[in-house]
Order: C-alpha cells, then sequence, then structure tokens
C-alpha cells in the first residue's frame, strides 16, 4: 500500500508490503500479485493488487489471494508494475527527466 513516511519534518510517500507491513526498499526484490480470471474478469473491472517484498510475503499473498477463490492469481516484478502506473496517469519521460530535481524538492533524497 502507499503511505507518507512523515521524515525530517516532510512527507514523502513510500511502499508499504501488504503482507508484513514494513517498507519495501527495493523495487527490484519486490512484487504487485494481483488476482486474474479471465472466466469472471471482464474490460474495465478494477482488480485488487498486493504489494510484496518477494519471497515470504510474496508466497503469503499468493495463498491469500488463492483462499479467497479469485481464480488464477499472477504478479509482475514492482518496477515494472511502477513504469506502467507512471504510464497510467499520464507522465512522460520527457517530464521524468528532471527526476533529480523532483526528488531534491520532495525531500526523498533525505532518506
Amino acid at each position: 500500500m502507499i503511505k507518507i513516511l512523515r521524515l525530517n519534518g516532510k512527507s514523502v510517500p513510500v511502499l508499504v508490503c501488504d503482507v508484513c507491513g514494513s517498507r519495501i526498499e527495493d523495487a527490484k526484490n519486490a512484487a504487485a500479485v494481483n488476482n486474474f480470471n479471465s472466466e469472471t474478469v471482464s474490460d474495465g473491472d478494477l482488480l485488487d493488487v498486493i504489494y510484496t517484498h518477494k519471497g515470504k510475503c510474496h508466497n503469503r499473498a499468493e495463498s491469500l489471494m488463492t483462499a479467497r477463490g479469485v481464480g488464477v492469481v499472477g504478479w509482475l516484478e514492482l518496477q515494472h508494475h511502477l513504469v506502467d502506473l507512471i504510464h497510467n496517469v499520464g507522465l512522460s519521460p520527457v517530464e521524468l527527466g528532471d527526476f533529480d530535481g523532483m526528488l531534491e524538492r520532495s525531500g526523498i533524497n533525505e532518506m
């Protein structure tokens, strides 16, 4: 889940593992787990996603979704999921070109 961390007098967004509750600090070692059942999902449906660390948290997330009877459980590397998300909210690579400047203004570099 997305949370806001208060740090050095600033509010900075962070991702938190939906399974263990700890911050996800390395997108390469995390996943976005979702449900997909081709028999019950239609275009336009919004599906749940569970953000997890890879390993035990990821396995637990898949087990939780399976226990809910959601059908087929899938996942995507978190780094790829975030790129898709950035694209789907209308940000372009050009707009992200000044990424370092954005980080400095947000206070994230202080983490």
